[in-house]
C-alpha cells in the first residue's frame, strides 16, 4: 500500500483569519466596546439597573400593605390619601381616629414612619422629634 500525501494550505487561511482578527480587535476600543456591551446586557437582564421601575407597586397597594401591617400590630387603620412623594409614597393614615403621615418605599416593602431632615435649621427643630423617637424606642 502506498502512502499518498495530501497537502492542506493552512498557512493561507491562517493569515486571512489572523488579518481579520487584527482588523477587528486591533485597537483597544473594539475590545472595550465588547466588554461594555456584555456588562450592559448582564445589568439589563438581571434587572439591576439604576431605576428598576418594574418592582414599584402602585400607591394604593403600598397603602394597603401599610394597613395590613397596622392590623398585625393590633391597630385599626384606613388610608386617607396616598400620593407619590418622588422616591417614596406619602401615605396619610387614620389610626384609631388619629391622623398620621407615613412614608413607604416605592417597592412597598419598607415603612418610614417620619422624615427627619439632616441639614440646616431643621436639626435644631428636631430635638422634640429626637425625644419622641427615644421615648418610643424605650416604651417598646
Amino acid at each position: 500500500m502506498s502512502k499518498k500525501e495530501i497537502e492542506i494550505p493552512i498557512g493561507k487561511y491562517k493569515k486571512a483569519i489572523g488579518k481579520a482578527l487584527k482588523d477587528i480587535f486591533g485597537n483597544g476600543y473594539a475590545i472595550l466596546s465588547i466588554i461594555l456591551a456584555i456588562i450592559l446586557a448582564i445589568v439589563i437582564f438581571n434587572g439591576s439597573g439604576i431605576s428598576n421601575s418594574s418592582s414599584n407597586v402602585p400607591a394604593a397597594v403600598a397603602g394597603q400593605r401599610l394597613i395590613d401591617f397596622a392590623e398585625t400590630q393590633g391597630a385599626t387603620a384606613r388610608v386617607i390619601s396616598a400620593i407619590d412623594g418622588g422616591q417614596f409614597y406619602e401615605i396619610r393614615l387614620s389610626i384609631e381616629s388619629e391622623n398620621f403621615t407615613m412614608y413607604v418605599t416605592k417597592d412597598g416593602k419598607n415603612l418610614i414612619p417620619s422624615l427627619v431632615p439632616l441639614t440646616g435649621n431643621s436639626i435644631a427643630n428636631n430635638n422634640a422629634n429626637k425625644e419622641l423617637l427615644t421615648n418610643n424606642i424605650i416604651n417598646q
